[in-house]
């Protein structure tokens, strides 16, 4: 082994390292910021719809507004999407199944109880996953953007 190697080895090491360390900064600023307080509630579907929905590639997605208590104060979750597919026609059958007066298991923010999710976390998992993915992401794009303007 050369000792050009070794030290191209340790800088990819280094770098890989780095970069895995952002990732959980990411992770862990989100897991900082965002509530991390969700507690059950029991809500009562008052509306359905359906809506075109981009999750990449275009899908319809069934979104449901809920009534819910919190100690003796009444809330409303509006926009919650319950579903969602490629096919309107199998969501227009899943909507049948969301009558209102259906209840539905959601879950509120302890800090504020306004905020109410499907997920157990308030989708907080989710974000902190993504945020981690962009680092790599972001850090390719400010590598391409250097690449581009250190040639003029």
């Amino acid at each position: 082994m050369t000792k050009r190697w070794i030290r191209r080895t340790g800088r990819f090491a280094l770098g890989f390292v780095g970069i895995v360390a952002l990732m959980l900064v990411a992770a862990g600023a989100v897991d900082y910021f965002f509530p991390a307080d969700w507690r059950p509630v029991e809500a009562t579907v008052t509306r359905t719809r359906i809506k075109e929905f981009r999750n990449g590639t275009l899908e319809w997605a069934l979104f449901v507004d809920a009534r819910y208590e919190v100690g003796e104060r009444a809330y409303e979750g509006r926009d919650i999407r319950m579903y969602s597919n490629p096919e309107i026609e199998l969501t227009e059958a899943e909507q049948r199944d969301w009558p209102p007066g259906r209840t539905v298991a959601l879950f509120y923010d302890a800090a504020n109880p306004a905020n109410v999710s499907r997920w157990t976390d308030g989708g907080r998992q989710g974000v902190a996953v993504v945020a981690a993915l962009m680092v790599p992401v972001g850090l390719a794009f400010a590598f391409f953007l250097y690449a581009v303007f250190r040639r003029r």
